[in-house]
Parts: structure tokens; sequence; C-alpha cells
């Protein structure tokens, strides 16, 4: 049997340094990934709270837009039906007002606006005087420039008159505007 003896000291755990710097790394370096674990969580969480309110934001710009457009259109429209009504012939105004000129009602026949700046009315009178007459009420309106008697025919009793009636319609527009 062979006996061997060493007389080489022992030394102590000569590998004990490294594992020890290796296992404080390894922590070290677990603890680096736990703390970027760590930030990513919160960074995300804050990147979907800030998300939430953008897309909270957007909704209410989206519904104060929708706000401000139909107010927008409204004013729009308002402006266009201001912008007609100061530019819109009165012609039941106008009718109301040839109407009342003659004694009754039933003298006007026929009342034809069809052209903007000329009027024809057709109406009968007792005498010729009447339509005289009629003539120059008509023409002591502003708006009325000129009034011309096309035809008139004696019937049984009564006159049958054709009138040419020439207009100013900004005249007859302001005229009726500031009655209504």
């Amino acid at each position: 049997m062979n006996i061997e003896v060493n007389f080489l000291e022992k030394e102590p755990n000569k590998y004990v340094a490294p594992i020890i710097i290796t296992a404080v790394f390894v922590l070290l370096l677990a603890g680096v990934v736990a703390l970027l674990f760590f930030q990513q969580s919160n960074y995300q969480q804050q990147i979907d709270t800030q998300s939430n309110r953008l897309s909270q934001l957007e909704m209410l710009i989206r519904e104060h837009q929708a706000e401000h457009a139909n107010e927008q259109q409204l004013r729009e429209i308002q402006q266009s039906l201001q912008s007609i009504e100061a530019e819109m012939i009165p012609n039941v105004e106008l009718y109301e007002h040839v109407l009342g000129l003659l004694d009754s009602a039933n003298q006007l026949t026929d009342f034809d606006y069809s052209d903007p700046s000329q009027l024809v009315v057709e109406a009968q009178f007792d005498e010729i005087n009447d339509v005289a007459n009629y003539v120059s009420s008509l023409l002591e309106d502003p708006f009325i420039i000129d009034t011309q008697v096309t035809s008139v025919q004696q019937s049984e009793n009564h006159y049958q008159a054709v009138l040419t009636i020439s207009i100013d319609n900004e005249i007859l527009i302001e005229e009726f505007s500031d009655n209504a």
C-alpha cells in the first residue's frame, strides 16, 4: 500500500472570491433587470393613462368642433336668409297695394307680375275717368316709375282697362320692408 504524503499547504478555497464576485454581479444584474421591468411597467401605465386622456380630449375637441360647425352653419344660413329676404320682391304686398287702390276687389280681373320690373294689371271701371284716377293714384307711389294704359275696351256698362306698370324693384323692396 502506497501512502502518499502531501507536504504542500492546503490553500484555502481559491475559488471563493470569484464565486462571491460572480454572485454579487448576478444579484446586481437581477436587481437592475427587476428595476427595468418596474420602470417599464410604470412607464406603460403612464402611457396608457396619457393615451386615455388624449382620446378623451380628442373626443371633446370633436364635439366642440361639431357644435361650433353647427353654430357656424346656423349663422351662415341666417345670413343667407337675411340676404334673400332683403332682395325678395314683396309680391303679396304689391298685389294688396294695387288691389287696395281700386274701389272694390271685384274690379281686378288679372294681375301679371312675371317680369320683375313690369306689372300688367287688368281691371274693370265704371267710367273712363275712374281709369285716369287709378293711373294717377298709381303714379303717386314712389316705386312706380311709369304707368301706361295699354288698352281700354268698353263693355255693356263698364270699361275693361289693361295697364302696364313699370316698377323700381329697389324702392319697392325698401317701401314694403319698412312697412313690415
